[in-house]
């Protein structure tokens, strides 16, 4: 029989052997009984880009720390006119999300508070992005300064003597609590300027619809590619060691990189491996503190700790070898003549007419230029490395750190 809406997470049962699961999360964080009939009047969808499997228990303070702080910008900060942030709720193990609007309302009232404030931001972005920087380069400084050591069997006889009255435990607990607080500093400083960068591009792809009636979505996509961002730094390391591997000939160390450890010793002992091992360690702070996952895993591997790029390397030979690694083109890769083309053809005095408000039309936040719109959402873009990539994910940095020391709209988890 063909259902007419999407499953209620109130009427699905849990997966064989998997009963009891509500029980492993706070209950704040799951679905509740008493809630249903609330609940079931929103709409909601598994996050499945952000969050493609399962979260264990303490993983959930990644989305808690995320969701509160696109909320608190949205709502408090720059006043989004439709939208003040999302909802979460866990089912079945999968993140489910549903978006908060703002009543319809309220939403002229908030447009001069979000011109005002955004436009700030677009006139003063090099500035504010460059200080932002600053920012976040100095809570990654402080969170790689935090240390968790074992507790000793007995504490120094000094400490006793002494009258200290505290044990090692008090400076674990609050490492732990600073690592807390620097990681949700870290979330506010991620959204302080991402959705920015995405209200850029919406405004710039509502512009080109509007004075170029049925362009293509790829068209004014292919405008913003091509630009070179940090993002894609750690692949660029690989083929510059890759490169510099064979022309020192110790390219043929890379034949069994299972024991990465094993190759780089023997790399070591080659003729000139000193002097790759040189570049290896030069490259690996930053760039490899880098995970192919997405950081909000503990099981997110992470370049710095498994050397996985040592077996990476392996794939890049082949194409230093005939030549054909290169350092990727950003200005080749933009779709030649796109940009140019149509910007040539406006009329500078063309209206914009964007970030409509129902029933009224509603200016561009100012000091947002044509020009510099796909500029904007590289930079937000790129900024995301630094807080995804950039230092360890909370989750990782604990595993390592202290460890080893009215219808209802429940859109269904991936297969």
């Amino acid at each position: 029989m063909t259902e007419k809406s999407f499953p209620s997470p109130y009427d699905q049962q849990p997966a064989a052997a998997a009963e009891g699961w509500k029980d492993l999360y706070a209950y704040n964080l799951v679905f509740q009984e008493n809630r249903r009939e609330v609940e079931e009047a929103k709409f909601w969808f598994c996050d499945s880009q952000h969050w493609p499997t399962v979260t264990k228990p303490f993983e959930t303070i990644g989305f808690e720390f995320a969701v509160s702080c696109l909320g608190q910008y949205n709502s408090r900060h720059l006043l989004i006119p439709p939208a003040n942030g999302i909802e979460f709720r866990i089912h079945n193990g999968y993140v489910f999300m549903s978006p908060v609007g703002v009543p319809e309302t309220e939403i002229a009232a908030r447009v001069p508070e979000f011109m005002a404030r955004a436009g700030h931001y677009f006139q003063n972005w090099d500035g504010l992005l460059e200080k932002w920087q600053g920012k976040i380069r100095g809570t990654i400084d402080e969170l790689g300064a935090l240390s968790f050591e074992a507790l000793p069997d007995a504490v120094p006889l000094e400490d006793v003597t002494s009258g200290k009255g505290l044990g090692p435990n008090d400076t674990l607990l609050g490492n732990f609590d600073k690592l807390i607080s620097l990681t949700y500093r870290a979330w506010q400083y991620h959204f302080e300027f991402l959705n920015l960068g995405y209200v850029a591009y919406l405004d710039f792809f509502s512009f080109c619809k509007e004075v170029f009636p049925g362009i293509p979505d790829q068209a004014v996509a292919k405008m913003v590619q091509g630009v070179d961002m940090e993002l894609f730094r750690p692949d660029d390391e690989l083929k510059k060691l890759a490169k510099l591997a064979v022309e020192l000939g110790v390219d043929g160390h890379f034949g069994n990189t299972e024991d990465p450890e094993a190759t780089l010793a023997a790399i070591g002992s080659s003729a000139r491996g000193a002097d790759w091992l040189t570049a290896w360690a030069e490259a690996k702070d930053p760039w490899f503190n880098f995970t192919v996952g997405n950081g909000f895993y503990a099981h997110d591997k992470y370049w710095l700790d498994h050397l996985e790029p040592a077996a990476r390397l392996h794939r890049r030979l082949h194409r230093a070898r005939a030549e054909r690694c290169r350092h990727r083109p950003p200005r080749r890769r933009a779709h030649r003549g796109t940009g140019p083309h149509h910007r040539g053809v406006l009329r500078t005095s063309q209206p914009r007419t964007a970030h409509r408000v129902p029933g009224q039309a509603r200016p561009r936040p100012t000091g947002l230029p044509l020009r510099g719109e796909p500029q904007l959402l590289h930079r937000a873009l790129d900024h995301g490395r630094l807080l995804a990539q950039g230092p360890p994910a909370l989750e990782d940095a604990l595993r390592r750190r202290v460890l080893a020391g009215g219808e209802r709209h429940v859109l269904p988890p991936p297969r």
